[in-house]
């Protein structure tokens, strides 16, 4: 899926009454259909408690359709309307007359529900930043299989399966010589199998792999890998063979997790960097990170977990404030805004990022709880 194409295009929607329903879907805490329709339709039920007060007749109208136009999407609790494929939620944005958006999302997120000017991104931008594309090379003396885990599937890429002669135990000069034949052909076969692995992964857009392999074939497999794979390889299992799905699936979840971390502890260093190297020090910590993103200066916006700040934003210029009052710039009378949702969809349509803490004590970046990683 173009998240980058998705989320730049909600980014810039600016209606009144958008709808935002974000759904936990994890068959740990929603494990049967009759579940996510009860979950669905208390959120529902929420919606349209959050009726704004401020609608017109037509306004009041246009909303219920809204509300029941999201309400039919989600109708069938095994499917929803969603992709194929394996999910932990869905998001769904819903505005103007017939304007409907749904999203599987791959990752844990919390039940919510949202009504405002703006879809509700703050989540779902981050949740599109997480790892989630994987190679998994399993590779054996007769297994030459690479798996692709992306948005939620599970492919086959390549499956060079090849019969292998069995050890013998004779012993003597025949054995001895039958044995090195097998060893060389193992040895070329897993050679195939790097070589099928260096002609496709370029043209799979060169995602991180995880192989697995026993002691013996690791050996063969690294001494064959060439140093672009060399870096993309991020971790190495024992063999697959006779592995269920949930374990595999368990070791894919595993591998990403560790991603994520390794990006989130790159992303913290740069911040910390440039807190070093900067010269500025604002009192107003949140009406200077409303500022960069304004000025499109923000490559990442760093939140923290159920992240909650006030702000308003100029009805002419757009730009972000954190206290009421008038436009310094243009005299305009500044308007209450949608909180974090409003600070991530600026920083989505000036082409930057979000990213969610993957700790919640949010410590990282500071009592204020934001921070962001500029471009300049």
């Amino acid at each position: 899926m173009d998240w980058n194409g998705a989320l730049h295009g909600l980014a810039e929607v600016e209606a009144e009454a958008v709808v935002s329903l974000q759904v936990n879907l994890d068959p740990s805490t929603t494990p049967t259909p009759a579940d996510i329709s009860t979950r669905v339709h208390a959120l529902l039920d929420e919606i349209r408690r959050r009726q704004p007060e401020s609608l017109s007749h037509d306004g009041v109208q246009q909303f219920h359709r809204r509300v029941e136009r999201v309400e039919q999407r989600l109708a069938d609790p095994t499917d929803m309307g969603l992709p194929a494929g394996r999910r932990m939620g869905a998001v769904v944005f819903a505005w103007d007359e017939d304007r409907l958006e749904v999203f599987p999302i791959h990752q844990h997120i919390d039940d919510r529900v949202a009504v405002g000017r703006r879809p509700a991104l703050a989540d779902v931008a981050a949740r599109a930043a997480r790892a989630d594309d994987l190679l998994l090379l399993v590779g054996s003396r007769e297994e030459g299989r690479l798996i692709r885990f992306r948005d939620g599937h599970a492919e086959d890429v390549f499956n060079d399966h090849t019969e292998a002669e069995a050890r013998h135990h004779q012993g003597g000069w025949a054995q001895m010589t039958l044995q090195h034949w097998v060893d060389n052909a193992a040895s070329g076969h897993l050679r195939e199998v790097v070589e099928h692995l260096q002609r496709r992964h370029a043209a799979l857009g060169r995602p991180p792999i995880l192989v697995s392999a026993d002691d013996s074939a690791r050996a063969l497999i690294e001494h064959d890998l060439s140093k672009e794979l060399q870096a993309a390889v991020v971790g190495w299992v024992g063999n697959e063979h006779g592995w269920g799905v949930d374990r595999l699936i368990e070791q894919v979840d595993a591998t990403l997790a560790e991603l994520d971390r390794k990006t989130e502890d790159g992303l913290l260093d740069r911040w910390r960097d440039q807190q070093g190297e900067s010269q500025e020090h604002p009192e107003d910590r949140l009406q200077y990170v409303l500022d960069q993103v304004s000025d499109g200066r923000v490559e990442w916006l760093l939140l923290p977990t159920a992240p909650d700040f006030p702000v308003l934003s100029c009805p002419d210029c757009r730009r972000l404030y954190a206290h009421p009052g008038e436009c310094p710039l243009d005299g305009s009378w500044l308007e209450t805004d949608d909180g974090a949702d409003a600070i991530a969809c600026e920083t989505l349509r000036r082409a930057g990022h979000v990213w969610e803490l993957l700790d919640t004590d949010n410590t990282a970046i500071g009592q204020d709880g934001l921070a962001a990683i500029l471009r300049y």
